[in-house]
């Protein structure tokens, strides 16, 4: 029914920042964002927050994170440090994975049918595919419209739907092509994001523009 409910006043990352938490994943009943050097968990069915880790060390804002098994993978953010780290939902153990991404890699997104990670760096707007079972990266496309590279993967795998100043372009996956999808959205890339979601007809997804 369009209603808006909050339901924390505050995480707890640390200062507070525009677009603190660039990205937030769900896993267990439970949502997870990472800022500042904190690894945060929110319990919906107890409305409790848990400080999981302070030990992201040199990790800023801007940081992504997406929900892989039982691994949550965050980039560093908006920070020289420039690593993946992993945290282990069954041991609770923080991990390095890669320590040599690209600049102010930031938003982080998971596509299971192709088991690949996608981030973004603010420095370039360059889009990257990442495999972690190897934990190597590669370039897929440079989009210079989207200066805070809020993105999201299609369900089938084969797009990259990119936030831009006034619209939303699409980034095929396979070669790089960057095509106009939606143009005169109200709002801009710093403040505002896409995803993915049931259809109101609830016969396939819509992609919903912020």
């Amino acid at each position: 029914d369009g209603t808006v409910s909050a339901v924390t006043p505050d995480f707890l990352g640390g200062d507070f920042n525009p677009f603190m938490y660039t990205d937030l994943a769900f896993s267990g009943g439970a949502v997870y964002m990472a800022a500042s050097g904190n690894l945060d968990q929110y319990d919906i069915a107890t409305d409790t927050a848990t400080n999981l880790s302070t030990a992201l060390t040199g990790f800023s804002v801007e940081c992504g994170i997406a929900v892989v098994g039982n691994l949550l993978y965050i980039t560093s953010g908006n920070d020289p440090t420039d690593t993946m780290d992993t945290y282990d939902l069954t041991t609770n153990t923080l991990a390095t994975v890669n320590s040599a991404l690209p600049d102010e890699s930031s938003s982080l997104e998971y596509d299971p049918i192709a088991n690949k990670l996608y981030f973004a760096s603010i420095a370039d707007g360059s889009y990257y595919q990442y495999d972690p079972s190897d934990n190597t990266y590669s370039k897929n496309a440079t989009e210079t419209q989207s200066d805070y590279c809020n993105f999201v993967v299609d369900p089938s795998g084969q797009y990259l739907y990119v936030r831009t100043s006034s619209g939303v372009d699409q980034i095929t996956i396979a070669d790089g092509t960057i095509t106009p999808f939606a143009a005169n959205v109200p709002g801009g890339p710093s403040g505002s994001d896409v995803t993915f979601g049931p259809s109101s007809s609830g016969s396939c997804w819509s992609l919903y523009i912020a």
